[in-house]
């Protein structure tokens, strides 16, 4: 069975962006039959795992944690010498390659992040900000956000609900803000109108936005979760817009508030010049 990454390459590639079982085998280096299952079933089939199996070094393994903690380089013989005191009996072999493998490991104590560099044109990243009952009718007030990654230029939409339909909408009006221009990949923060469920790395997105994303040939990516870096432009944005915009000012009704966000839009947000371009 293809591994889980792959089938949610494969689903990619033919639903986001119009690809053939054939060209998708080609670009894999996977059996086309393979491929046409997975196009067919529409969805990742999680494989089982197989069972750990145990090993003579298991029940010391917080001790040579603690031992390596204290001193990253120690030796081999070193260690083995310490837990023979604390009754292993294993091998030199087995711890050998044990501490090896723990060694390779990249450290969890501080995470690095990469720079996300883009061309004009790579990608947008699109989320929702929620600003509330702002006019104290019981309906709530969202924003629409598409930022586009290598220019900074957004553009922002006020609806009164996220529903699919109103996202679809959206969508359509920005790229019709951007000149009719559909970036290769759009970004998105796990939105329940693109994405149905996840499974750690795995994605499955709706159906009906699938349809859509192949209908203007991007490809939909769903960024990790709990990872702001990945989405730091529209993150950003949406922070923007409530430390910029939405301070101090009062609307008469909705309409009012949606004027005044494009005059914002228009003669503020994508006139600044932004620090990193």
């Amino acid at each position: 069975m293809l591994t889980p990454e792959l089938q949610a390459e494969i689903l990619a590639m033919h639903f986001g962006q119009k690809k053939g079982s054939r060209s998708i085998a080609g670009t894999l280096g996977i059996g086309r039959k393979a491929g046409i299952k997975v196009i067919q079933r529409r969805s990742v089939a999680l494989t089982v795992g197989k069972s750990a199996r145990h090993s003579i070094v298991d029940p010391f393994k917080p001790m040579i944690a603690e031992l390596m903690a204290k001193d990253a380089r120690i030796p081999v013989p070193a260690v083995l010498q310490r837990i023979r005191e604390a009754g292993y009996l294993g091998g030199y072999t087995v711890l050998r390659e044990f501490i090896k493998k723990t060694r390779a490991l990249p450290s969890r104590s501080h995470e690095a992040f990469l720079q996300l560099d883009f061309v004009p044109g790579q990608c947008a990243q699109i989320d929702w900000g929620e600003f509330g009952d702002v006019f104290g009718d019981g309906a709530k007030v969202h924003c629409f956000l598409m930022v586009m990654c290598f220019s900074r230029k957004l553009y922002i939409e006020f609806t009164l609900s996220e529903k699919f339909e109103e996202f679809i909408r959206c969508h359509e009006n920005a790229f019709k803000f951007f000149g009719g221009r559909v970036p290769q990949e759009c970004w998105y923060d796990n939105l329940t109108s693109a994405v149905t469920e996840r499974m750690g790395r795995l994605v499955r997105f709706n159906s009906r936005f699938l349809a859509y994303t192949g209908h203007h040939g991007f490809k939909p990516h769903a960024c990790n979760v709990a990872r702001g870096n990945e989405k730091g432009r529209v993150e950003g944005g949406v922070k923007y817009i409530r430390s910029s915009f939405w301070p101090g000012r009062k609307f008469v009704n909705f309409q009012d508030l949606c004027d005044q966000a494009i005059q914002w839009r228009d003669e503020t947000a994508n006139n600044r010049e932004h620090k990193t371009t």
